[in-house]
């Protein structure tokens, strides 16, 4: 008898079936009920008639639906069996890594240990001095960057005209590229006149660049 995914390793007979099938006779009653088992264990339909074969066409709806019933159950089984494994244990990859880890700290003694943590800590050395070697990449900031963070600052910037002039001259301090817009911003914010005389400063710098420019 296959109990595999095609069906059910059981078959409900229910009392009624002694008045539903009243017409036949012990053996034909016996092969109906032989066919039923047949039918919901393995999926293998029977070849039967007569009677016989009315009366299994009868009960093969009921059979069917015992069969997804049963299917429907065995998943959620297999799926709640599986939640409470994870929430335990948790999934494959956890358990295979503590099962690891646990193996590793217990398994080794304490100058292979030592000697572990000595090369782990000559990693994280070279990655910081790696790290430290390699300059930021300097990205120019948006007008809404530059106008957020003179509202931050209250001051009285014109994040346009910031924008506008170190867009026109590549984004340099001098000949060199810009590494830290937001300081520039400091710096403006504090060659920047009183609210009264915005223009005049940014004209100043103006003339200023062009001068640089043809010379």
């Amino acid at each position: 008898m296959n109990n595999g995914n095609k069906g059910i390793p059981y078959l409900k007979v229910f009392g009624d079936w002694l008045i539903r099938f009243q017409k036949l006779d012990d053996a034909q009653f016996g092969r109906l009920v032989r066919a039923a088992i047949a039918y919901v264990c393995n999926g293998q339909v029977p070849t039967i008639d007569g009677m016989e074969g009315l009366s299994f066409d009868y009960l093969r709806p009921a059979l069917d639906n015992d069969k997804s019933k049963y299917t429907e159950k065995v998943e959620k089984n297999r799926r709640n069996g599986q939640k409470g494994a994870d929430a335990r244990w948790g999934n494959d990859s956890e358990r295979h890594s503590s099962y690891s880890e646990c193996h590793l700290t217990n398994g080794e003694n304490s100058q292979e240990k030592e000697r572990r943590e000595k090369r782990q800590d000559k990693g994280d050395k070279r990655e910081d001095m790696n790290g430290a070697d390699k300059p930021r990449k300097f990205t120019p900031p948006s007008l809404d960057d530059v106008e957020s963070y003179c509202r931050e600052r209250q001051n009285n910037v014109d994040a346009a005209r910031f924008v506008d002039y170190y867009t026109a001259n590549g984004w340099r301090i001098g000949k060199t590229t810009m590494k830290d817009w937001r300081a520039a911003v400091r710096v403006w914010e504090r060659n920047e006149p009183k609210q009264t005389q915005p223009a005049n400063r940014y004209d100043q710098i103006k003339k200023l660049m062009e001068e640089t420019t043809d010379d």
